[in-house]
């Protein structure tokens, strides 16, 4: 138990400073992660290594998944528009959020997020159809929404 948290512990430093120059422990206009969560859409699905093939692979539904960390100021300020475009499309597109900061993520972090975060991937059908990577505007992700619903 003591050697996974360790290795927990440093594949968080390591993810932190190779992933889009965010670093672990920078901080954001946006405040904690915390208050961010507090702000989320009711419409937003949180995402697991284990809720992933259910949610996002067998889902009818367009979906739209972002990749994001606590402690990315980049995350953070893209928080409110993946949100508020939970909010726009509900009903018509899922949009849910994986953590890679949690290690129960880590096997999704690994399959999809090579080059940094925030990461948005977009999924019709089980297949990943598009993606957004670095900070976007809405306008941005809802240009990639219409071309996919």
């Amino acid at each position: 138990m003591k050697m996974r948290l360790i290795y927990g512990l440093a594949m968080t430093m390591a993810l932190g400073l190779v992933l889009n120059g965010c670093k672990q422990g920078e901080s954001s206009r946006e405040g904690s992660g915390e208050q961010v969560k507090k702000d989320e859409s009711k419409n937003l699905v949180n995402l697991t290594t284990e809720t992933f093939q259910k949610q996002v692979i067998e889902s009818d539904q367009l979906v739209m998944v972002d990749f994001w960390a606590p402690w990315c100021p980049p995350c953070l300020e893209l928080a409110p528009a993946v949100s508020a475009l939970a909010d726009d499309y509900a009903g018509k597109v899922k949009v849910g959020k994986v953590d890679v900061n949690e290690t129960i993520n880590k096997a999704l972090m690994e399959k999809y997020v090579d080059e940094g975060i925030p990461l948005i991937l977009f999924f019709k059908a089980g297949k990943k159809v598009d993606e957004s990577l670095g900070l976007v505007s809405k306008k941005d992700l809802e240009a990639i929404i219409k071309k996919h619903l």
